[in-house]
């Protein structure tokens, strides 16, 4: 048996590396030769911080490190991360703090021309160069040869992957992590892979692409689809009190509004539940006003409940009857021209007096009624369970295909897109709809 098990070790062993080395080019590519103009990146950076630090209050502004961390718990609910260790991808896990950076990191790009809106510039490549890690890139085609055998010798699940190989890491490539700590790089990828958020075989790493800039990308996913091109299944995972989510709700909802009045397509749409932004507003409710964790929770959480068993429970336009009322409330917003905001308009709901305060129980009710949820059987049982059945589903779902931001779409099971890139993954898997013409 022992022989039996080290020639299959061998045999696999060999199989990895036979398919990096038919696939990596020995040239050295540089941060220049990359495409990536460093200056350009840290001004777009600049522009995006400033940005973003008009959508937080005041609270979560002072407490940068209380965002890190409790986003992290939230996004990785089901991992176990060690102390001390960083707990999310994040740009600043890659600065190169290394004297000369004279390492040459060599990775190889499994893409997919299946995969719509991938095309954009990949999260690696833009930290390395603008950072000034030099690496030698190769960018091979799932359908090839060697882009099958790298899929399945690695067990690569989605695409866009990263293939890089460990020996090609230097000891000067060091980095200084979000949580300010200098690591090598090959130990911060170790922690990566620790962390389930890819893997380590015979000395390659494999990541799929994690967004390490915060710029949320599509990616394809190479598992059995949950839909055809006649059956559309469209999953999203939003979190109410997320900003973002509030931004681009009434997109999800009109799209999916054209879908559904088409006749040669059925549609079905899941409301998903993936708590981000709302473990934020727990913290910071109970900093604020105390109460148990439990109850705030719960209070919390009201708003989801109601938009998971409407989804699940009535037709599509109750739930988006209860989502423009409730974001009308929220927002402070008039809810019959709810349907016409676009994101600029609900970007503003920040500045509302209700923002950053949970939905009452009295007004769920009240918003119950004016979504005409009234079957009050019906949902007093899906509002009686869901919490302990649809929210673990929820979590357990987005963790087994790796989403880990709000909101995220996910379509026929195959497709990870952003909601701008919604038509387009839908016309990869259908081209004859009329929305594709």
């Amino acid at each position: 048996m022992k022989n039996l098990e080290q020639e299959r070790k061998t045999e696999k062993k060999e199989t990895v590396q036979k398919s990096t080395e038919n696939v990596v080019k020995s040239s050295n590519v540089e941060a220049k030769k990359a495409g990536v103009n460093t200056a350009e990146k840290s001004n777009v950076k600049a522009k995006a911080k400033n940005a973003e630090k008009k959508n937080f209050v005041a609270f979560f502004e002072k407490n940068t490190w209380l965002i890190a961390g409790i986003a992290c718990i939230a996004i990785i609910a089901l991992l176990v991360v060690s102390i001390g260790t960083p707990e999310t991808a994040n740009v600043n896990d890659f600065q190169n703090t290394g004297s000369n950076a004279e390492s040459v990191i060599k990775m190889i790009i499994v893409s997919s021309n299946r995969c719509a809106g991938c095309e954009e510039a990949n999260s690696f490549e833009v930290l390395f160069s603008a950072e000034g890690i030099r690496y030698n890139v190769q960018t091979i085609e799932e359908s090839t040869i060697d882009g099958q055998s790298l899929i399945q010798a690695l067990g690569i699940k989605k695409l866009p992957a990263y293939v890089i190989e460990e020996e090609s890491i230097g000891s000067d490539a060091t980095v200084t992590t979000s949580a300010g700590e200098f690591i090598p790089l090959k130990k911060l990828l170790q922690i990566y892979v620790g962390q389930g958020k890819g893997t380590y075989n015979e000395g390659i790493f494999q990541f799929p692409e994690m967004d390490l800039d915060e710029i949320t990308r599509p990616k394809i996913l190479l598992e059995e689809p949950c839909g055809n091109a006649e059956n559309i299944n469209i999953q999203l995972f939003a979190d109410p009190y997320d900003p973002n989510s509030i931004r681009r709700s009434m997109d999800v909802q009109n799209f999916v509004e054209i879908l559904k009045g088409l006749d040669d397509v059925n549609v079905s749409f899941g409301y998903n539940y993936l708590p981000t932004y709302s473990r934020l507003l727990e913290t910071y409710w109970i900093s604020q006003f105390g109460g148990s964790q439990e109850v705030v929770r719960e209070n919390i959480e009201g708003a989801a409940r109601y938009l998971v068993c409407a989804n699940r429970e009535f037709e599509l336009k109750n739930f988006n009857k209860l989502q423009q009322e409730m974001y009308a409330l929220y927002c402070d917003l008039n809810a019959a021209e709810m349907p016409h905001y676009g994101a600029e308009q609900l970007s503003k709901c920040i500045d509302s007096n209700h923002f950053n305060s949970f939905i009452t129980a009295d007004e769920l009710k009240e918003l119950e009624r004016k979504a005409m949820l009234y079957d009050g059987i019906k949902l007093s049982q899906c509002l009686f369970t869901v919490e302990n059945t649809r929210f673990p589903a929820s979590i357990e779902l987005a963790k087994k295909v790796g989403i880990i931001r709000t909101p995220t779409v996910l379509i026929n099971c195959q497709y990870e897109v952003r909601i701008e890139h919604m038509g387009k993954a839908v016309c990869r898997i259908n081209n004859n709809l009329p929305v594709c013409n």
